[in-house]
């Protein structure tokens, strides 16, 4: 009887969730697609932002010179950002240690962090494909660009 009833309510249970609402399928895909694209391309246009996308769709903005020395894969190194939407409202700001090419990072900005040298001041436009995606991840909404202010150091390993 026991087990009859634990299969029942299994059973149940699993019926439940397979016809319950799947809270991404009310989302416009290709109307949200559409429109970040849209708010990509005037804010490229409305900010005078010369330097072309990577192939991968990154915009990388230099905005103070480095050192000229590029951290190696597996470096330790300090990161200052902050990570904003295109209207400017900040969603996120701080420091953090990183060690280049490590996981944990989104695609965009591990790419643009290969890019910069130490001691250099950049802005990276991360188009939500190489961001949080079609879904978002909270505060980001699905389909955003994000755009981050962010500088890069050495860590001193003397210390």
């Amino acid at each position: 009887m026991r087990l009859t009833k634990f299969v029942s309510i299994l059973l149940l249970t699993v019926v439940a969730f397979a016809c319950s609402d799947n809270k991404t399928k009310d989302i416009d895909h290709e109307g949200l697609s559409k429109a970040e694209e849209e708010q990509l391309k005037a804010y490229v246009k409305d900010n005078n932002i010369t330097e072309a996308p990577t192939s991968s769709g990154l915009y990388y903005i230099k905005l103070e010179d480095g050192n000229g020395e590029k951290p190696a894969m597996g470096e330790k190194v300090n990161i200052t950002y902050k990570g904003m939407f295109l209207s400017g409202k900040v969603f996120d700001e701080g420091k953090f240690d990183f060690a280049i090419g490590a996981g944990g990072l989104i695609e965009g900005f591990k790419e643009g962090l290969q890019l910069m040298e130490y001691d250099e001041k950049a802005k990276f436009i991360i188009p939500s494909g190489l961001a949080y995606g079609p879904y978002g991840q909270y505060p980001i909404p699905p389909y955003t660009t994000l755009l981050f202010e962010l500088s890069i150091s050495k860590i001193d390993s003397n210390n």
